[in-house]
């Protein structure tokens, strides 16, 4: 459901006779805001911070890690899912073990069913176990 207003009507009948009732403006959705924040890199693996700065809570929220480019033995792809986060609140999403040399772009993805997205990507540089993003968000 999108967020906004919403009138509801409401039909009962007994075959024979009916009555509607309508409330105007009787539904409110929010809107479920959610961003990927404080991309880190370090030893053996990246990390962000999903937070919700909405005032609905995310639930069955999905994320990946991926690593593009470069010679990526280990960590290349991690996944997780069925999160969910309160309103004001943050949750700290990390890769698995990373090992690999060479140039990469890590693509930070979180989605929701609803269809909420963000996707961030910063460039990075591996060096078997310790992995340094870029600045700023460079590629």
């Amino acid at each position: 459901t999108e967020d906004g207003i919403y009138t509801v009507s409401l039909t009962v009948s007994d075959g024979t006779i009916s009555d509607t009732e309508i409330k105007v403006d009787y539904i409110n959705v929010l809107p479920i805001e959610f961003s990927i924040e404080n991309m880190t890199g370090g030893l053996f693996k990246v990390s962000a911070v999903i937070k919700n700065s909405g005032e609905t809570e995310v639930t069955d929220l999905s994320w990946n890690i991926k690593l593009s480019g470069g010679f990526i033995l280990l960590g290349g792809d991690t996944s997780g899912e069925n999160v969910s986060i309160p309103p004001g609140e943050q949750e700290t999403i990390s890769s698995s073990i990373i090992l690999g040399l060479g140039q990469t772009t890590v693509t930070f993805t979180a989605e929701i069913p609803e269809g909420s997205s963000d996707v961030r990507q910063r460039g990075a540089f591996v060096l078997l176990f310790f992995i340094k993003l870029k600045p700023g968000g460079g590629l």
